[in-house]
Order: C-alpha cells, then structure tokens, then sequence
C-alpha cells in the first residue's frame, strides 16, 4: 500500500519567528518511535503471509486465485473499507485508544490464522485482521501533525517512513528465520503444539507482540490537536467547514492524488504480494531463503528510495512548489512501470532479487513522499477523517492487484510457464502509466488547495 516540510525545505507559517523556531519535545520522537513499531508489526504480520504462502497452500489445497482473494479482498478490502470509520473515532476520541484497541484485535485474529484448517477460516480469519489494520494510517497521519511542527514535520514524516520500511525489510529475513526456526523450538512447546505446521507457529508468534506494543501505544503523551498548524483568517474558516462541505468543495483534487497514487498501488501490491510466491514456485528457494532475498532487496532499495526522496523534493520544491510532490511521485511511476519488465528476464532467483530491489526504489520513494501530500490537504479539525477517507478509497485499488494476477495467472497457465511473470508485469506497466497521467493532470489544483489549507504558507 503511504515530504516537503523541515527536512525539505517546506515554508513556516507565515513568517512568525517564532513559529520557525518550535522544536517538538522529546516525548513527541518517543512517540513517533511507537507509531513505528505498530506499522512495522502489521507489515510483519502481511510479511509472514507472503513468506509461507507456497506451503500453506500445499497443506491446505489452495489454488491461486485464493491466493489473491485472501490477499487482496480478505485483507486489503477489509483494511480500506475500515479507514474512513477508524479517521471517525480518531477525530472524536483519543487516537491512544483507538490504535491500541486495533492491535490488539489484529492480533488475536492473526492467531486465528494458525488454527485455519481451509479456505474458509483462513478468509475469515483474514478479514478480521484486515479490517483492524484500517487503524494505523488515519490515525498516524492525523498524530504526526499534532506532534512535530511544520519546520519538522517532513523530517518526521521521513524519518518514520524510513524507520518502517527498513525494519519491514529486516522483518522479512527475521520472518523467514522465525520460519525455519521453529521446527528448532517444537521440543520446548506445549505437546499441543509440537505437531503443528511451521506457517502455524509462525502466525503465533507474530500475534504475540500485539499486547505489549498496545501498552506502549497507551503511556504515549496524548498530543493536542492542531498544536502546530496555521492560524491564518483562511485556514481557520477551512478548519471550521463541515467534513462533507470540505470534501465537496475539493473532491477532484482529493480524487486525482487517490486514483493517481491508487493505480500505481495495483501495480505495487501485485508485484509485492506475488514476486516472491513467483521466486519460491519457479526457482524452489526455502522460507528462509526468500526472507533472506526479499529483505535484501527492500533494505538496498529503501537506502536508494530515500536518497531519491530527500534529493528530489529539494528539487521539486525549489522549481515548483507544492505542486512538485505530485511531479515526483508521477515520475516514481513511471520509473516503477518500467523497471517491472525486466521480471521477463530474469535465469536465476538472484535476478529476481536484484530487480525487486530495482523496482521498489522509485515505489519507496513515493511512500516517503505521499503522506505529506494528504496532511497538506487536509486542515487539523478533519485531518483524521479526510486521510482515512483518502486512504481508504487507495486502498481500494490494492485489491484489485493480488486478485487480478492471480485470476490472470490462472488463466494464462495453460498456454505458457511463465503465466505469473507476464501477469505481473502487465497489470504494473498500465497501471503505472495510467497513474502518472492522472497525477500530472492533478498538479495545478493540488497547488491551489494547499495555499487554501494554509492559508498561503505553502505557496
């Protein structure tokens, strides 16, 4: 599936000094520490998935198109459809609450996992972990703002997406060790247990670590709301429209930066969810061996997706404004899309390694940029519900990935061997290019609605 201020040099309000001068405390990087631990928890649990897919469909006779349903509708249908409600709660009652509460839920459905004896409890057990993991973005886009101020807040937002991405990468090799090594553990295990399948043991021990990152989400400091934003005449009467008055008055910008983003991430959750099933089922690699290669690849491509990121904000800040985000995430796309057809190519699981890395850098850098894109949108008062809104409808499109290939995998299988990397590759190339069309028509009225919510500050 989510940068131009501090770091990348996006304008203080107004020019009030000392507005310029405000420093978040100490409490607020403890936070933004915990924010990340309970997005890189749930990226572990939908890392672990990936990584026992081939032997968990052996067990429980899965063909590919389930695949695809359990990832894309169980999961990330689930996820998006819950956005909009948990920006809702976020809004109204204490964020800490809200968050805690989801990871504890997606937890105890990611147990449930690992008692599936078919299709049918896995789907189920799918939906209800999906459908609290829709917690995290609504409520961490709405913290971030209330925790740092707009001189850091692109730092913060950075820094967090770094912090996640490159513990997901770690968490994948980790996850594949966890794998492996619980065929090591069963002696110790309760005689229960000593009998189950690895991928079972595996959704256990991820469910574990919900409770403990739940307390540490509730002995956060509670932040203010709005604590940092513009109180500008402008972004004051923003901040006082009524949700659905705001949501009419921009919905096309709203909607260009969503299907823009949201085409790319039918690409993107298809070559994330698939590219290592394709790795295990082509070239035979362990668990262990593709935890080991995709974190590779995500480590090496999130150093590379940063340095874009940071570099090319500068750049696109300084020669276009705010404006420039979306030119930067409308060149990340078509970068995505053409790197994805060298998957054609490759001999050797080690080909495929190398190119993931190649495909996920420009992917990478548009993660670290997109969340500064829907913050600036949005004024304090709303911030929750309009990125729940924003993220849920992005999250729409993932679905459309997984199952996708997997239906056109199935199809494709029995006129050519390489039916999953052409169906790969196909869905990422048009997705990518249509995307990138749409972000750049979107760019004018993007700028416009930022000076809106700022009253000016970002123009």
């Amino acid at each position: 599936m989510t940068a131009h201020v501090g770091l990348m040099g996006a304008a203080p309000v107004a020019d009030d000094p000392a507005v310029a001068k405000q420093r978040a405390p100490l409490s607020a990087w403890f936070s933004l520490g915990v924010l990340s631990m309970v997005v890189v928890l749930g990226l572990v649990d939908k890392l672990i998935f990936t990584l026992v897919a081939e032997p968990l469909r052996h067990t429980l006779a899965l063909s590919d198109t389930q695949l695809g349903l359990l990832q894309g509708v169980a999961f990330t249908l689930a996820t998006a459809v819950t956005m909009a409600p948990f920006g809702w709660l976020a809004d109204r009652f204490d964020r800490r609450w809200v968050l805690a509460g989801s990871v504890v839920l997606w937890s105890a459905c990611g147990a449930l996992r690992g008692t599936s004896d078919g299709f049918s409890t896995l789907f189920f057990a799918s939906v209800g972990l999906g459908l609290a993991e829709g917690s995290p973005l609504p409520v961490n886009n709405s913290l971030i703002p209330d925790l740092f101020p707009r001189s850091q807040r692109v730092a913060a937002n950075t820094i967090f997406g770094l912090v996640t991405l490159l513990a997901a990468s770690i968490g994948s090799a980790l996850g594949g060790a966890a794998v492996t090594l619980s065929d090591a553990a069963r002696p110790h295990l309760p005689a229960a247990m000593q009998h189950l399948e690895s991928w079972r043991l595996a959704f256990f021990a991820t469910a574990a670590a919900g409770v403990p990152t739940a307390l540490l989400v509730l002995v956060m400091p509670r932040a203010t709301r709005g604590r940092y934003d513009a109180h500008t005449e402008a972004a004051e009467q923003v901040s006082r429209q009524e949700f659905g008055a705001y949501i009419r008055a921009h919905w096309r910008t709203l909607a260009g930066v969503v299907c823009g983003t949201g085409f790319t991430m039918v690409g993107f959750s298809a070559v994330g969810s698939w590219i290592p099933i394709m790795v295990a089922r082509r070239f035979g690699v362990s668990p262990q061996q593709l935890g080991n290669g995709v974190g590779a690849s995500f480590f090496l491509a999130t150093l590379a997706g940063t340095a874009l990121a940071v570099i090319g904000m500068k750049w696109a800040r300084r020669r276009m404004g705010p404006a420039g985000t979306l030119r930067l995430l409308a060149l990340g796309n078509l970068g995505f899309a053409s790197l994805t057809v060298l998957l054609l190519f490759v001999r050797s699981s080690f080909d495929v390694f190398c190119v993931l890395g190649l495909i996920v850098t420009p992917l990478i850098a548009n993660v670290l940029i997109s969340p500064n894109a829907i913050q600036d949108l949005a004024p304090a008062s709303m911030r929750s519900r309009t990125a729940g809104v924003m993220l849920m409808v992005g999250q729409l499109f993932q679905v459309v990935g997984p199952l996708a290939i997997g239906g056109l995998s199935d199809k494709l299988s029995a006129i050519s061997p390489n039916a999953l990397v052409i169906a790969i590759v196909a869905l990422a190339v048009v997705m990518g290019a249509v995307g990138s069309i749409v972000l750049r028509a979107t760019e004018a009225s993007f700028a416009r609605v930022v000076a809106t919510i700022t009253g000016g500050a970002e123009a």
